[in-house]
């Protein structure tokens, strides 16, 4: 067929164009997995149809381990490696990564606690549960510093986050008394917080 001569093709462009393809066969991704070009199997690594086999093989790749972390195919146990990886950018993929379990991201919230760039995107992931999330809220307010832009700051001010409305009662309190003035006007503002709540932080 015309995607497994394209595949075939002694032109990098065109087997980076079948690579990305998220029609193209789970058997021709991974015949393209192990091409030579880094390229091609880093658009493999992209693909949101690249089967998990595939992608376990590709985390191995130096080239395409990030790609592979932050793709939502990549087996649990393999996103449980790369949470560990000594590279953070392959550690925040994993943190964005939207099928990464909780028990990884709770995992990786002690690890890597005083990983700004971590945390922030763990915060955001919403498979983090509701009690390890408020837990690391009362730990980031505990460290929070006036002269510099916080994990809440940008979570919380600067995103928008469905959480805040399920968040317990004292968090919410504690997060209105944020050294920043930003998560402070949020908490004040956001209609997203019943009524009561607001109250009971006044």
């Amino acid at each position: 067929d015309v995607l497994s001569s394209l595949a075939g093709s002694a032109k990098t462009i065109v087997r980076i164009i079948v690579a990305e393809n998220t029609t193209t066969p789970p058997s021709l991704l991974e015949q393209l997995s192990s091409d030579t070009n880094e390229d091609v199997r880093q658009r493999v690594a992209e693909n949101e149809h690249a089967p998990a086999a595939v992608l376990e093989t590709l985390a191995n790749d130096d080239s395409c381990r990030e790609l592979a972390a932050y793709n939502t195919n990549t087996p649990p146990h393999v996103l449980d490696i790369l949470s560990k990886d000594e590279d953070e950018e392959v550690r925040s993929a994993v943190a964005m990564n939207k099928s990464t379990p909780a028990h990884i991201l709770e995992a990786m919230l002690e690890a890597d606690e005083e990983n700004q760039v971590i945390v922030s995107n763990l915060l955001r992931n919403p498979n983090l549960s509701l009690d390890c999330l408020s837990n690391a809220i009362v730990k980031e307010l505990r460290r929070e510093d006036e002269d510099d832009r916080s994990v809440l700051q940008d979570v919380i001010a600067f995103d928008v986050v469905n959480w805040l409305s399920e968040l317990p009662v004292s968090t919410l309190v504690a997060l209105s008394h944020s050294s920043s003035i930003y998560v402070r006007r949020t908490m004040a503002t956001n209609s997203l917080l019943p009524a009561a709540r607001l109250i009971l932080m006044s």
